[in-house]
């Protein structure tokens, strides 16, 4: 017996749907039954996906496409978009209860057969409903089953209306409804993004929504998961306004406190928007963006020919200190 595919539904959430609607509880001992194994799913490799489609009678290009694909230890690709996998959130069960409560309406299976994984909840920077208007909800889950989508939602089946009843409306950020349209294949419309690395565009904006409600001294790592969704709604506002209003912004931040700024350089001028240049690893987004930050405060400080500002020299001093 199969299941229909659903749109944008993790390979995992499918092959997880399948199991139940045979009577199977885990995933893993189906895989095992049909000659596959469910780490291979869960990696995305395309022998595996392959498999699964013609097992089902699913057009494989359907699964593909929603398929985080394990590129190595740190790496996943959905479609042509780049996650590192720290910014995913695999190993939760966040889920949408309205979304869940109406698959289960609208089917004739078991709810557990009904109820899927849609490709979005995976991605730690998307944090509400686009469709209901509330927060994902984290359900507990056992770590031997957190891939296993129906085997974890099972037991919170019959607590779904109460979730759905007592959770409090919030309204998508432009930034929630931009990497949306991009994991979906719609684009970004943010031109100052479209070109980085989904994870990267996101963490920018949250870095940068940061130090301007807060200040450069606060990191995002220690706000909570509301106040960096705030966060990175201020952030992807100046993004969408484009490099001159990055400039802008960080002209502004230095001569907020330019004796500190002047005496400490770039680090103490940036603060934690330094420091999250710092901690990431050099990439072709990364240095893009640094470019951009460093020309900007190249303009505003002291800093001499062949100084180091965030990672490269600087090729002619641009202010002086006198």
């Amino acid at each position: 017996m199969t299941v229909p595919y659903m749109p944008c539904e993790t390979p995992t959430s499918f092959v997880s749907r399948l199991a139940a609607r045979n009577g199977i509880p885990l995933a893993g001992s189906f895989c095992e039954d049909q000659g596959m194994l469910f780490r291979q799913v869960i990696d995305g490799e395309p022998a595996a996906i392959q498999r699964l489609a013609e097992l089902a009678g699913v057009d494989p290009n359907l699964l593909f496409a929603s398929t985080f694909r394990k590129i190595d230890e740190s790496v996943r690709l959905l479609g042509t978009e780049r996650f590192d996998r720290q910014w995913m959130s695999r190993a939760r069960l966040r889920v949408c209860p309205a979304y869940l409560l109406r698959d289960a309406e609208g089917s004739t299976l078991p709810p557990d057969a009904a109820m899927y994984c849609r490709t979005w909840w995976q991605i730690s920077f998307i944090r509400t409903c686009h469709l209901h208007g509330t927060p994902l909800a984290i359900l507990p889950s056992e770590q031997r089953t957190v891939h296993d989508f129906a085997a974890s939602v099972r037991p919170h089946a019959s607590d779904l209306s109460r979730l759905v009843d007592t959770t409090a409306p919030v309204e998508t950020t432009r930034l929630e409804d931009y990497l949306l349209r991009r994991i979906i294949g719609d684009g970004g419309g943010i031109p100052l993004l479209d070109g980085l690395a989904t994870g990267v565009a996101a963490r920018f904006c949250e870095v940068l929504g940061t130090v301007r409600l807060h200040g450069r001294s606060q990191r995002s790592s220690k706000l909570d998961e509301s106040q960096l969704r705030i966060a990175a709604q201020f952030g992807c506002d100046l993004a969408t306004a484009g490099e001159d209003a990055i400039r802008t912004f960080i002209l502004d931040l230095v001569r907020g406190d330019v004796t500190r700024s002047a005496n400490g350089g770039p680090q103490a001028a940036l603060g934690s928007l330094h420091a999250w240049f710092s901690d990431n690893r050099d990439t072709q987004d990364m240095e893009r963006l640094r470019g951009l930050v460093r020309d900007a405060v190249a303009a505003s400080l002291p800093i001499g020919s062949g100084k180091v500002c965030l990672g490269q020299s600087v090729d002619e001093r641009q202010v002086h200190s006198i």
